[in-house]
């Protein structure tokens, strides 16, 4: 499978004037459908589109990012018309390919998420690395390991 294109078709971010104190951050990606695209390619390939949405939501209505697009991926004839198959029929993607999509869409839409709660001022739905300041013990065994 080769990725082909990935587009996103709508960008939304609201949040409320006073946050609570309290909330929790809430991820959710969704595929909404997958089907044929007419894209020219080879003989033997033809091309899908994974239709999703990704959102991240701050409870109690504080605040929501959601994200739309599609994944356009070329496939052989045999493994598309698999998977075209299975989609019409349980609206199911198999492991291997979900895993493959879904990992592609997080990489990207977390991204353009943590753009967004920055632009809103949200809390981040990732936890971001931070630095400290280390102690008096943790300079002693950082020394120790040092010597060794």
């Amino acid at each position: 499978m080769q990725i082909v294109g990935f587009n996103l078709l709508e960008i939304k971010g609201k949040r409320k004037e006073f946050l609570d104190r309290n909330f929790d951050m809430k991820v959710n990606l969704s595929m909404k459908n997958v089907k044929k695209i007419d894209f020219d390619v080879k003989e033997d390939a033809n091309v899908l589109g994974f239709h999703f949405e990704f959102s991240v939501e701050c409870t109690g209505e504080n605040g929501k990012i959601e994200i739309e697009g599609v994944i356009l991926a070329m496939l052989s004839k045999k493994e598309a018309d698999e998977i075209l198959k299975t989609w019409e029929k349980e609206k199911k993607l198999s492991d291997k390919i979900r895993t493959f999509i879904y990992n592609i869409i997080f990489s990207k839409c977390n991204i353009k998420a943590l753009e967004l709660e920055e632009e809103l001022n949200l809390p981040t739905h990732i936890p971001m690395p931070l630095l400290r300041e280390s102690t008096k013990e943790e300079t002693k065994e950082e020394k120790k390991k040092e010597k060794k």
